[in-house]
């Protein structure tokens, strides 16, 4: 048996391992969904920096707000904006801020960390590795 068809036969409960098994995709197909190894550095060019692109808000620390190391929002107690009423929904007082296409504003043109040696302790603790991403296929994604 080959091993990629060995891999594809794996039950779910085995994916972190699998991920771990991976060489040299880091990343694995199962039931429509991807996982990541959690290696950004691997997983980047297939993942196009999802995580930094599909959250609303990354928390920052007081102490990494008071820095000036980042560019970011501080919450408003009355701003009825969307992100100021996630802010406070969430519990959190300063986030990253957001190119207009909603990723993270320290992502370069290639979709990878300018401040990665340096980043906030968020996206530190962050992997991706236990995560699901859904495959959404060319011919299904909507047209503009």
């Amino acid at each position: 048996m080959s091993d990629k068809k060995a891999l594809t036969e794996k039950k779910s409960e085995d994916i972190p391992q699998q991920l771990q098994d991976l060489k040299p995709n880091p990343y694995i197909l199962l039931n429509g969904t991807v996982h990541f190894n959690g290696n950004c550095n691997e997983c980047r060019p297939y993942c196009g920096a999802i995580c930094c692109a599909s959250y609303h808000t990354i928390k920052l620390t007081e102490t990494e707000a008071k820095s000036g190391k980042f560019l970011y929002k501080k919450a408003s107690p009355n701003c009825n904006c969307d992100l100021c009423n996630i802010m406070r929904e969430q519990g959190i007082k300063h986030t990253l801020l957001r190119q207009p296409d909603g990723s993270c504003i320290y992502l370069d043109g290639t979709r990878k960390c300018s401040i990665y040696e340096d980043r906030p302790e968020a996206c530190r603790n962050y992997t991706c590795k236990q995560i699901p991403f859904m495959v959404v296929m060319p011919q299904y994604r909507k047209r503009k």
